[in-house]
């Protein structure tokens, strides 16, 4: 039976039956529809089932992978990397190498025999530590050993005679009162310093351990203005501590990561050629460029070249070390004096630029 639209209750629902051509309901999300499944015409007339291709949700993907959406973050840095980042390993094994030697410095004069047999005084061991470091080369640790003990006998060669003239002033008069002794201390003292002072300022390159373990030789013993004896042993107890801690910087120098100066010159040279390079460049810029259109500020030319005094200084103090150290290397530091020879007459004219 036919209905007043011209279709039958058989017959499939013609396009104007439909609620429009693309049924969007099956879009929203809150549909009451059944989306897995739904029906679908052919041309052929045919009705078949087919399933809905919608894609996946992240959540879904997250629930049902367990993938979380994002990399965890990276965990915070430790101390010691912290640590680390603002200096270079070089300083790092420096600074290890200075404490190892201090540390066994105070391990030597805490153990009681070893104290009494430096005498009064073993903690001079640590200050010699603290002054003559181990954190250098090996060549410049064995140069400041031999000079320590030789302004160390000097020192003792000036300060004994003293002490014996006192020691012979006491036994003749006798401490009441009015000693005369610390006069003649203190007129040796001032004495050996103003000689000093002369040969330092004579000789600028003496170094620098020469002048303190011959003022400690010399200031040593002037608390002994009261002696009616004459010991050797006195000064033995005062220098033995002080060559004990200069022994330690330079076994700790030799064993934990011996540094020549060879390496250091090698560096000084490529500090020295980076920074000529960098100055080179900036400076060929600073002339070229068109100075109404862009402007090179002059402080960055000036900064290159107190970079470039500062490495050609660096240069000059680590050919002075290389120069005289007994070093077992490829390259000989002579070998390098052309090379710095010719780099030292570049940053000058650099420099005057």
């Amino acid at each position: 039976m036919a209905t007043s639209h011209g279709a039958t209750h058989g017959s499939p629902p013609t396009q104007s039956q439909r609620h429009g051509f693309f049924d969007m309901s099956i879009f929203d999300p809150n549909s009451d529809r059944i989306k897995s499944a739904r029906s679908s015409i052919d041309h052929d007339g045919l009705s078949h089932r087919r399933t809905a291709s919608r894609a996946p949700s992240i959540e879904s993907i997250n629930s049902t992978n367990s993938v979380p959406f994002a990399p965890p973050p990276p965990p915070p840095p430790s101390a010691w990397k912290r640590f680390t980042s603002h200096f270079s390993k070089r300083v790092i094994k420096r600074h290890i190498k200075f404490l190892v030697a201090f540390y066994l410095a105070a391990l030597l004069t805490l153990i009681p025999s070893v104290a009494q047999q430096l005498g009064p005084s073993p903690y001079l061991a640590n200050i010699a530590v603290i002054f003559m470091h181990p954190s250098r080369t090996v060549g410049s640790m064995l140069e400041i050993a031999v000079f320590c003990a030789v302004g160390g006998i000097l020192g003792a060669i000036w300060v004994l005679p003293c002490q014996a003239i006192i020691a012979s002033y006491n036994r003749s008069h006798p401490p009441a009162g009015d000693n005369a002794a610390w006069a003649i201390d203190a007129a040796w003292f001032f004495v050996g310093m103003w000689l000093i002072t002369i040969a330092k300022t004579r000789y600028a390159k003496l170094n620098g351990s020469f002048v303190i373990y011959s003022i400690l030789g010399i200031f040593s013993l002037t608390k002994n203005h009261l002696e009616v004896e004459f010991r050797l042993s006195d000064f033995g107890h005062l220098l033995g501590p002080l060559m004990l801690g200069i022994a330690i910087c330079v076994f700790v120098c030799i064993v934990f990561w011996p540094e020549t100066a060879s390496e250091g010159l090698g560096r000084a040279l490529n500090e020295s050629l980076d920074t000529s390079r960098a100055l080179l460049n900036l400076s060929t810029r600073f002339f070229l460029l068109n100075h109404k259109t862009i402007a090179l500020p002059k402080s960055a030319l000036e900064k290159a070249q107190a970079e470039v005094r500062t490495a050609q200084k660096k240069l000059y103090s680590a050919y002075r070390e290389a120069r005289y150290e007994v070093t077992y290397s490829v390259t000989n530091p002579a070998d390098y004096k052309e090379v710095r020879v010719i780099l030292s007459a570049l940053m000058r004219h650099l420099a005057s630029m």
